[in-house]
């Protein structure tokens, strides 16, 4: 009978990501227990620490990977700071992104930096900033009246709390309402983890974006990498020349109403529900039915909530180009009108600015407001659907995505005589939340908080 060993070694008992990698490498040449592996590789060096010695070692059977798939076996954390949104989302158009990034709902955009390529664009969002500071106090005011504290503060909140809940959850629903303002090019930071393998296959495909930002970013990351991690980057700069690539997804006016098609295995039927019952919570990511059925959306959704939508990366999710084409979503266009008409008349001459700018389409992106609309383009299967169905139509979730996400399940109605599509129906019906927005969402709770001295994770 074999004797089942289990060890796990942090990277910071190594210290050094690379050999970590290569401890998992020499996997594929030998059955040797990592514990002896260990121990052959320490056992010279007086003097070094075990990782000194393991580094060293390490050198003597392998200098380069010489093959992509150790590269997975190890990786970084990078921290991006001061990139506009276009730049952020660039980065975060990888299937295999890991990261956080600053969200637009919770924090405060008034001093942020925007990034402009001429004086022109300099001017225009500088303007959307002044439309912006104005408008936040009114939206606030607008929240106020529009969403009590009998409606947006759920019953756990103590009684003597529920007025200041009530005022930072008026402060957040302004953010939602404001950010349809902000230009793209406002700056943003990034948190991106990932393998050395993705990071340089990544870096290498945004050494060729359209943007000059992102390419001068892909070189100055890749630089930074392979500094510090000479085994797993050449040492020679990135390539950072504009391609002819398309990068980004575009759709005629024409096409943006909402439509899903479905493309199904044989006999998937019974499958799907021997699948799907008992699993009635959006909670499971994944489900063996991933592989039985497939959909293809199209749609249209303000910008500011698509980047919300493109952090779901289990599928495929097409980048728009950002365009004044389709216009400003209605739920920023009605409230600011509503707010100060005189306002949305100014930000209607902003976007005459920006229609007349001479500049590029790719580079005017940065001047344009994050509430005008983007076309979709969407490929998830059944269980990828059912997931963000039901994550992204929570009552803290903005307006625009919920509603986005409605008219995704609403559309799977364009064949009504489909057996199969009926029983999808069915499933997918009993995750959508249609409540009030913000009903008892507590928006304002949704934070980051110090957990105080002496208390422990439950």
């Amino acid at each position: 009978m074999t004797t089942m060993n289990i060890k796990v070694v942090d990277v910071t008992e190594i210290g050094d990501p690379q050999v970590l990698a290569m401890l998992q490498a020499f996997y594929s040449r030998s059955p040797m227990s990592i514990d002896k592996r260990i121990e052959s590789l320490t056992k010279d060096g007086d003097g070094e620490t075990a990782a000194d010695k393991i580094r060293n070692a390490i050198k003597r059977y392998y200098v380069d990977y010489g093959h992509a798939s150790i590269g997975e076996c190890g990786g970084a954390t990078v921290f991006v700071e001061g990139i506009s949104m276009l730049a952020a989302k660039a980065i975060q158009d990888h299937p295999l992104y890991v990261g956080q990034e600053c969200s637009t709902r919770y924090i405060d955009f008034k001093d942020q930096p925007f990034i402009s390529t001429s004086q022109q664009s300099y001017a225009i969002g500088e303007e959307l900033r002044d439309i912006y500071l104005k408008a936040l106090p009114l939206a606030y005011d607008y929240a106020l009246k529009h969403y009590p504290a009998s409606v947006v503060v759920s019953s756990k909140i103590p009684r003597d709390q529920v007025v200041a809940a009530h005022e930072r959850t008026c402060k957040a629903i302004a953010f939602d309402y404001c950010r349809g303002i902000l230009p793209a090019g406002a700056t943003t930071s990034v948190a991106w983890t990932a393998s050395f393998r993705t990071f340089n296959d990544h870096l290498r495909h945004l050494a060729k974006h359209p943007l000059a930002e992102v390419r001068h970013l892909a070189a100055a990351i890749y630089a930074e990498l392979s500094t510090r991690y000479q085994s797993s980057f050449k040492q020679q700069a990135l390539y950072s020349g504009a391609s002819p690539v398309e990068f980004y997804y575009n759709m005629n006016p024409e096409q943006i109403e909402a439509s899903v098609q479905s493309y199904w295995c044989p006999d998937v039927e019974t499958f799907i529900r021997s699948l799907f019952n008992g699993l009635p919570t959006p909670s499971t990511r994944k489900h063996p039915s991933d592989n039985t059925m497939y959909f293809h959306i199209r749609g249209a959704l303000d910008f500011g909530s698509y980047r919300d939508l493109q952090r779901h990366r289990n599928g495929e999710n097409k980048m728009p180009l950002l365009t004044t084409l389709l216009g400003p979503h209605k739920f920023y266009a009605e409230a600011l009108r509503s707010m100060d008409e005189s306002l949305s008349v100014r930000l209607a001459r902003v976007m005459t600015m920006v229609n007349t700018l001479d500049e590029p389409l790719v580079d005017r992106q940065y001047v344009i407001p994050m509430g005008m609309r983007v076309p979709t383009h969407l490929t998830w299967s059944l269980g990828q659907l059912k997931y963000v169905l039901g994550l992204r139509t929570k009552t803290t979730v903005h307006p625009t995505l919920r509603e986005y996400m409605w008219s995704v399940f609403d559309s799977l109605d364009f064949d009504p005589n489909n057996a199969q599509l009926k029983i999808v129906r069915d499933i997918l019906r009993g995750v959508i939340d249609r409540s009030p927005h913000y009903a008892t969402s507590d928006r304002g709770e949704q934070t980051i908080k110090e957990r105080p001295s002496g208390t422990t994770n439950s």
